[in-house]
């Protein structure tokens, strides 16, 4: 899987903004389907940037979110600002998304 960045941030944004509880958040993100989003919710979990769980479905393993850590509360505030945005996303598509963390 290449990660999406934008998705990344669309996530973390999107489980911000949602009440902190032990509940997991609905994370239907515009444009994109549940299996692309429950991938890069792993991601961001194994990365430590979100609390996330498992769950068994009809149709497979789902990853949900629980909670934005503070490592991707900290990415967050720093990804707000377009500009600064589409710099670092250029940055990391060349310099760090190939790297094995990254793969699927």
């Amino acid at each position: 899987m290449k990660p999406d960045l934008d998705l990344v941030r669309s996530l973390l944004a999107h489980v911000d903004r949602q009440r902190h509880s032990d509940n997991l958040i609905d994370l239907s993100i515009d444009g994109y389907d549940e299996e692309t989003v429950s991938d890069h919710v792993r991601l961001l979990d194994s990365l430590g940037y979100v609390g996330a769980v498992a769950i068994r479905t009809l149709r497979g393993k789902v990853w949900k979110s629980v909670q934005v850590t503070w490592k991707g509360a900290d990415f967050l505030t720093r990804a707000i600002d377009d500009v600064v945005w589409d710099r670092a996303k250029q940055t990391v598509e060349e310099r760090v998304v190939g790297t094995p963390e990254f793969q699927a």
